[in-house]
């Protein structure tokens, strides 16, 4: 099956002014579990790309393959544990990445039997399945502010096959920190303070592996592009900035002795 690939104007995006050098660094946006292109404030020249793939290492595979040859990775979810390969498999191709509600950890015992629950009810009642799991993605506060109606929406455009293959790549993609020494790329996390899907600290602790800036934005759920589309794409900017200034400058991110990571919080 190949990888669902989106180029699309957005109505509603917000480019902070950046430097002409920033601007030749592509975006690529890799998905989560269910989401499609609407999950990000885009320009045209941005590439999203929907996983569709049997395993996260050949969803990687496929962005290696459709990315241009220098660009921003930016990954959401199980988009993040794509973009963690990528970056590892092709280090001087991803300037700059963004981890977006993500982990290294591999699932626990808990945490794989919840996802099978979810594949049998997904493949016993889909539409029973996009509600339950519109449920789960944005905390409280961002109810008023998120439509679960949307949400639904979008899970029901990705659909039940391209969803099951997604599910299936995420119970069995292992631990994923063994491959942090391989990622040279500079690195921003951002993670949702009421996340109810990735845990908080299994961000922070990404974050810390990685020697990453750790954003964490208070009150806010598992889809931080949606719930706080402002402060979520001006990272992504400000990252994309400074990924170009250390492009054109030749300077290779070194990894310190690990040190937790410095979380700076926004309201």
């Amino acid at each position: 099956m190949m990888m669902q690939v989106e180029r699309r104007k957005s109505a509603t995006a917000r480019i902070v002014s950046a430097p002409s050098s920033a601007r030749r660094l592509p975006l690529v946006y890799v998905t989560g579990t269910g989401c499609d292109g609407q999950l990000f404030d885009t320009t045209p020249d941005d590439l999203v790309v929907v996983p569709d793939q049997e395993s996260v290492e050949a969803m990687g595979a496929n962005v290696v393959a459709t990315a241009p040859d220098r660009f921003v990775l930016v990954g959401h979810s199980l988009g993040g544990y794509v973009a963690l390969t990528v970056a590892a498999r092709a280090p001087n191709r991803v300037a700059g990445l963004v981890l977006i509600s993500t982990s290294a950890r591999a699932d626990s015992a808990e945490r794989q039997v919840s996802r099978h629950v979810l594949l049998e009810l997904l493949d016993r009642d889909f539409e029973a399945w996009t509600e339950r799991l519109a449920g789960l993605l944005v905390c409280n506060v961002s109810e008023s502010t998120v439509r679960r109606s949307d949400l639904v929406a979008m899970l029901r455009r990705v659909g039940r096959d391209t969803i099951r293959r997604q599910l299936r790549a995420a119970l069995l993609r292992g631990d994923l920190s063994e491959i942090i020494a391989d990622i040279s790329a500079p690195t921003v996390v951002i993670s949702g303070t009421d996340d109810r899907v990735v845990e908080h600290e299994a961000a922070s602790e990404l974050a810390s592996a990685l020697r990453a800036r750790f954003v964490a934005i208070e009150g806010c759920g598992h889809l931080p592009p949606l719930e706080q589309p402002a402060v979520t794409r001006a990272v992504i900017e400000d990252h994309r900035m400074r990924s170009a200034t250390r492009t054109e400058s030749r300077v290779r991110v070194s990894r310190s002795p690990r040190q937790g990571a410095r979380e700076e919080r926004i309201p």
